[in-house]
């Protein structure tokens, strides 16, 4: 029941996105399921990128029964996503989508960190845009054709994450600062914690220390998981959703798509343990001035949940919340932690 109460909630607040949006998008009947609005084509069936984003969240096509009438005369977006913090419109000829916010310092942020991660990361082109929409500011990004990597084709999985390890290394000549880890061990031998996660600080301390101990700090994207790093399909990589640039361990976008529970991040982990990427974690390593120890490798996983949980957007936040995230980050590496 709680379910259902919160995709209730989640397609009301979608409903009235969409009518501000409304000058926007292209006029017709809209669908609206969950945080997914779309206008189909042939006026019924979403199309192959919108039975995507249905999927993704989990959701159906949400049937005649949920249209309503929206759009402009000269609106082109003909799908909206609604999120929290910014509303995604996306052209109907698949050119281009409009981020769009009520929120000029969004707009502003969002084109400091594409200019700044386009550096080293193949990502798409943004660019500040002008909207119809009353009171709103928003950017321009170029359209990611391909698919989600938890979505691709199993034998793309490993190129992919030689690539992104690639870009990775690229970026890792703009570190700045170092990690605090005397704060990181103040606080977390304060928290309660699952006895597994317990014996696993204990057993792994000494490699969690070499990993963390004045590990350079980069200005990363943040936000590698299996929905963010797209496979084209001539099998290149691009990132997508770029809000979370923030300062966190040299290695943390690098490790990031280990951590998760999907097919992909399972078979990219046990890669990983298997030192399968050895190769490519020494050079990053060595590129941050530091030594990779292979006999580190699931110490560094637990020290990339660590750094999840004190990221700097987490910082003004209580220390049970700091628990939560790394208690939640850690799970999903449980199996991997060999720990009961």
């Amino acid at each position: 029941m709680k379910g259902l109460f919160a995709q209730w909630k989640q397609a009301r607040q979608t409903r009235l996105k969409l009518r501000w949006a409304e000058p926007e998008l292209t006029r017709g009947e809209w669908q609206v399921s969950a945080g997914v609005a779309y206008c189909p084509k042939d006026g019924v069936h979403p199309d192959a990128y919108q039975k995507r984003l249905l999927r993704s969240a989990g959701q159906g096509p949400a049937g005649r029964k949920h249209g309503l009438q929206a759009g402009g005369a000269a609106g082109t977006c003909d799908t909206l996503i609604a999120r929290s913090d910014w509303t995604l419109l996306v052209d109907r000829e698949r050119r281009w989508m409009l981020r769009v916010t009520d929120r000029p310092g969004q707009v502003d942020r969002l084109l400091r960190h594409a200019q700044w991660l386009a550096r080293s990361y193949p990502c798409p082109e943004i660019n500040q845009a002008t909207v119809k929409i009353p009171g709103a500011f928003a950017v321009r990004e170029s359209f990611v054709d391909g698919v989600p990597v938890r979505d691709a084709d199993e034998e793309q999985w490993d190129p992919v994450y030689r690539q992104l390890l690639a870009s990775c290394e690229h970026h890792v000549e703009h570190c700045e600062g170092f990690f605090d880890l005397d704060r990181v061990w103040s606080e977390i031998r304060r928290w309660s914690l699952p006895g597994w996660l317990r014996r696993a600080l204990d057993q792994y301390e000494t490699g969690i220390e070499h990993v963390l101990r004045e590990a350079p700090l980069l200005e990363c994207h943040g936000d590698c998981h299996n929905g963010n790093v797209f496979v084209r399909p001539d099998g290149r990589v691009v990132l997508i959703d770029l809000e979370r640039v923030q300062p966190l361990p040299f290695f943390y976008d690098a490790l990031s798509l280990l951590r998760g529970t999907a097919p992909v991040n399972a078979a990219l982990r046990t890669n990983y343990l298997r030192g399968d990427y050895d190769t490519e974690m020494a050079s990053l390593w060595h590129s941050a001035g530091r030594e990779w120890c292979p006999e580190h490798r699931i110490a560094s996983l637990l020290s990339m949940a660590l750094a999840h949980a004190f990221r700097p957007q987490f910082a003004s936040a209580a220390s049970d919340k700091r628990r939560d995230k790394f208690v939640g980050a850690s799970e999903k590496l449980r199996q991997a932690l060999g720990v009961d």
